[in-house]
């Protein structure tokens, strides 16, 4: 058995021992630290199964695997064919894209509005931006 050589009366408390592991000082108040980046690389695959059954389907619901290197691949459940991949870059710039278009469109739906309500052209562009900035 190993002794200690700090005498007795000198050895640190256990709050005190908590208060070191928490980087504190004995009664004081707790700093918040920098949050780490818990993030990790993805080094397996992950699967997660939807939680609703999808109607065009026929009720089957829609799994979803993350693979290492970056790519998404989509399937059915209880199925292996049909299974569509595409990766995490070029998804990204798909859903931009597609917000981008929605947010054109609804400009213009606007716009269109405007004009038919008998709103000159320009105004009705710059009433209709001023809209969008507010939503």
């Amino acid at each position: 058995m190993l002794k200690s050589t700090v005498p007795i009366g000198m050895r640190a408390t256990s709050r005190e021992n908590g208060a070191e592991r928490l980087n504190l000082k004995p009664n004081s108040q707790p700093t918040i630290n920098q949050p780490s980046n818990d993030m990790t690389d993805l080094n397996n695959t992950v699967r997660r199964r939807g939680t609703r059954p999808v109607h065009y389907l026929r009720g089957r619901r829609l799994i979803v695997e993350i693979h290492p290197g970056d790519v998404l691949a989509m399937r059915e459940e209880r199925r292996r064919s049909g299974r569509y991949e595409i990766s995490l870059d070029q998804l990204y710039l798909l859903l931009a894209d597609r917000q981008i278009r929605l947010d054109r469109d609804k400009l213009n739906g606007l716009i269109r509005a405007k004009i038919k309500d008998g709103c000159p052209p320009r105004l009705a562009r710059s009433e209709a931006k001023k809209e969008m900035r507010k939503q």
